[in-house]
């Protein structure tokens, strides 16, 4: 004889950290969490990070990392062993890690025979439109790039889309026409 599990209940799943995260661009935070099911048992867990699915398995721990600013909703949900499935989500708030009317690059120095482009990250009062001017050390205007949501990039190269040369640049920061913070100094590779 056959002895049948008639399981209709979801499991229960429970986050053992806040539903809240900040974080800044690049830290390390692991989800931990704790499932159950009395019936079937639990069959697995699926993490869902902005419409990406891993299965984990049966880990109840995952370590994260996001590469760039802004507000992420990671899902976590756990399935028994017929199907039945819940779910919990936590909120990342993760910033570029630098104070207001600040700004800076993923990289110092940027080495662009590695690299195509590389992050600016800023953080500003409002959430309006920022410009970066790019100079020589002697003060000639090399590019200017726009920037919105607290990021932007560069490509290395000049307002001729011609590479610039290896050296040390000045760069500054505007929003409205005003300079805002203080320069940046960048060392650039070839």
């Amino acid at each position: 004889m056959f002895n049948i599990i008639s399981d209709t209940e979801p499991p229960s799943i429970t986050l053992l950290v806040p539903n809240v995260i900040e974080l800044k661009v690049n830290e390390t935070y692991t989800i931990i969490w704790q499932g159950n099911d009395a019936k079937s048992g639990i069959g697995n867990y699926v993490l869902n990070i902005d419409g990406s699915y891993i299965n984990l398995g049966l880990a109840t721990n995952y370590k994260i990392k996001f590469d760039k600013a802004g507000n992420f909703v990671v899902k976590i949900r756990a399935y028994d062993k017929v199907g039945n499935y819940s779910e919990v989500s936590i909120n990342f708030n993760v910033k570029s890690g630098i104070g207001i009317n600040q700004f800076g690059f993923a990289k110092n120095p940027i080495d662009f025979s590695k690299v195509e482009a590389v992050k600016i990250y800023y953080n500003v009062e409002n959430d309006n439109e920022v410009e970066f001017e790019i100079y020589t050390v002697l003060g000639t205007k090399v590019k200017e790039i726009k920037g919105r949501n607290g990021e932007s990039e560069w490509d290395g190269t000049n307002e001729s889309g011609k590479k610039v040369a290896s050296g040390v640049y000045l760069v500054i920061m505007k929003q409205a026409g005003k300079v805002i913070g203080k320069p940046y100094k960048i060392g650039v590779l070839h």
